[in-house]
């Protein structure tokens, strides 16, 4: 085995500090991006693209998956399921409105997208006695079958509540995705397309009003 010259092991010891450096800088980014999510989530509904970053990089944002409904759940709250491991995991003991006088609770679907590309699917149920109370449930774009990772959002709807009180809510700064998610973000939303064909960086950029 030939011995390695002091200037290569120079070269790599030069490069395992850059690689800590940058693991380290990219622990302080997810670090501040968990805390900015959490604290927005008590102030406003999350954006599409903030949604489509947890459900992608939960892990690394620092969520982990609840094997228990969350029982009276509390303003602000997000909560990640798997929808295979937690099949019951909207049984959280809320009175949300019912269809038509049934049993089952009324819930409105919707597509959220990024410049006309379908991302998430949502589906939201509004409180019965507190009607500015609403339960927000968010998963990849595909069928059932294919997405089992869920991400559900409490919350005390204060925007409705200025809005009825003829007051104004603060406006809040948008959050910044950290630059070394964006493949992944860009990998959800090409898989989204119909077409396959590779979305422009503009689309994961876009910011879906809230």
């Amino acid at each position: 085995m030939l011995a390695r010259s002091p200037a290569a092991m120079l070269d790599d010891g030069a490069g395992n500090l850059m690689l800590r450096m940058d693991e380290a800088k990219q622990r302080s980014e997810l670090a501040l991006y968990s805390t900015r999510i959490r604290e927005a989530a008590i102030q406003r509904w999350l954006k599409t693209e903030e949604i489509l970053c947890i459900l992608t990089n939960f892990e690394s944002i620092g969520f982990e998956v609840s094997r228990e409904p969350m029982r009276n759940p509390t303003h602000g709250l997000l909560v990640i399921f798997d929808r295979r491991l937690t099949k019951n995991f909207k049984d959280d003991h809320v009175p949300w409105v019912k269809k038509n006088k049934k049993n089952r609770v009324r819930e409105d679907h919707v597509k959220l997208q990024l410049q006309k590309v379908n991302v998430v699917y949502g589906t939201y149920a509004h409180g019965e006695k507190d009607p500015y109370f609403h339960r927000r449930c968010y998963r990849l774009a595909g069928t059932p079958n294919e997405q089992f990772i869920h991400l559900v959002h409490y919350r005390r709807d204060v925007k409705s509540k200025l809005a009825a009180d003829g007051e104004r809510r603060p406006t809040l700064a948008a959050i910044s995705t950290p630059s070394f998610l964006m493949q992944s973000l860009m990998a959800a939303t090409v898989k989204s397309r119909p077409d396959g064909v590779d979305s422009p960086r503009s689309l994961i950029l876009a910011r879906a009003t809230d």
